[in-house]
């Protein structure tokens, strides 16, 4: 079957080329390097005893960075407005840095300690609201980070 992203090369393998699959959201058949393919954190973490998909890893990976540069756009964007005085100065910024930097910490181990134990969550959600998702709600979730994904 041909790739949604590129409709002249085969969709790779371990990929499904269905930008809504609830079980791994935003997937259009592109992997031009064979990434997908490569299982070596899978085989290295089970020699551990840990099962893990490597896949799950990376599009967490994908949607967090986006994310990361999403408010980093916002922020860059902010500071080149009126609005720059309202935003924290440098000396506040110095002293919260350690907290700040404490903060993202747990939520990094939160996030990761989550891929691992909790296979049956979506890759990118965190869980902070809206309960349990099933059925059209995890459809909407997927068609949600499909979105974010294309355009984020």
């Amino acid at each position: 079957a041909p790739s949604t992203a590129i409709p002249f090369m085969a969709v790779p393998e371990r990929l499904t080329n269905d930008p809504y699959n609830t079980k791994f959201p935003g997937d259009v058949g592109f992997d031009p390097l064979g990434i997908a393919a490569d299982n070596y954190m899978k085989e290295v973490l089970a020699n551990f005893g840990v099962e893990f998909d490597p896949m799950r890893w990376y599009r967490e990976a994908e949607l967090m960075h986006g994310r990361v540069a999403m408010l980093a756009t916002f922020n860059v964007v902010t500071r080149s407005t009126p609005l720059a005085a309202f935003l924290p100065d440098q000396l506040l910024e110095q002293e919260a840095m350690l907290q700040f930097v404490q903060l993202m910490a747990i939520l990094e181990g939160y996030r990761g300690w989550r891929l691992i134990v909790d296979k049956d969550k979506i890759a990118g959600d965190i869980g902070l609201g809206g309960g349990p998702r099933r059925g059209a709600a995890l459809k909407q979730l997927a068609m949600k980070q499909y979105r974010e994904l294309q355009n984020g």
